[in-house]
């Protein structure tokens, strides 16, 4: 499976972009995946604090991931909607509950 650098590098080196689309839920993780791969082209998602508090993080990471692996194509999690906080304390999420 290709890499997200290596998708990146192709595209700078073709001049052209990579889509990126915010997810809220599976419908719309389907949808975004289903019209990359039709056109064939590589994917990044993501998904802001709320969505993921919506979805859980892993558990979007684990639906992004099960359709990389299933179906062999580039698409790609981008994590960097997470508060800097969180990271650097290791938390990424996990321990924020749906209600807050």
């Amino acid at each position: 499976m290709v890499t997200l650098h290596e998708v990146l590098k192709q595209a700078e080196m073709e001049g052209v972009a990579i889509g990126h689309f915010n997810v809220s839920d599976l419908v719309t993780l389907k949808a975004v995946f289903e019209s990359a791969s039709y056109q064939n082209v590589p994917v990044i998602v993501g998904a802001s604090e709320g969505e993921r508090q919506f979805l859980g993080a892993r558990q979007i990471a684990a639906m992004v991931r099960s359709l990389r692996e299933e179906y062999d194509f580039p698409v790609f999690l981008n994590a960097d909607h997470e508060p800097q906080n969180d990271i650097q304390n290791g938390d990424s999420g996990k321990n924020k509950s749906a209600s807050n």
